[in-house]
Formats: C-alpha cells, sequence, structure tokens
C-alpha cells in the first residue's frame, strides 16, 4: 500500500494520528492485518482448508513471481494490495 494509506490503517487501527511511517506506525498496521488474516483463516478452515500464514512483512518493493497473486482492496482512502504467494 502507500504510504498515505498505511498510515490512515494505522491511525484508524491505532487510534492515534500517525503522520510519518515509524515503527508505532508499522506495528499498529501490522496488528490490523494480523487481525484480518486470522479472520480469513478461520474462515477458510470452516470450508475445511487449513493455511499456514507467515507473520505479515514490510517491504519498499516487491517483486512477484508465477507463484504469487495480488489481490487489490479498493477503500475509501486509497488501495491497499493482498499479495497471497506460495511457498517452496
Amino acid at each position: 500500500m502507500k504510504e498515505a494509506v498505511l498510515l490512515e490503517v494505522a491511525s484508524r487501527f491505532g487510534g492515534e494520528n500517525f503522520h510519518e511511517v515509524s515503527e508505532l506506525a508499522l506495528d499498529s498496521a501490522g496488528e490490523f492485518i494480523n487481525v484480518h488474516d486470522g479472520i480469513f483463516c478461520a474462515n477458510l478452515s470452516q470450508d475445511g482448508l487449513e493455511l499456514d500464514l507467515h507473520p505479515q512483512s514490510v517491504q519498499k518493493s516487491f517483486g512477484f513471481s508465477s507463484h504469487t497473486y495480488r489481490i487489490p482492496i479498493g477503500t475509501s482512502f486509497g488501495q491497499i494490495d493482498l499479495v497471497l504467494a506460495l511457498l517452496d
């Protein structure tokens, strides 16, 4: 996600205004992702699909391989890209 979107997610989830990408802003955005990852896994588990999600990571740029999929999620304050990858 773009920096402005990350700051908005972190601010809304953390309950405070972030104006720059700091460790606290990244932690807040990371917790937002953790909550949604847990719900995603629980819902898939109910359908019989067990997943092992790795902790979220923050990278400035990301290269996509043939086993990586990007799902754009539109919000009122910008786009969040959900990246799913199969690991060997």
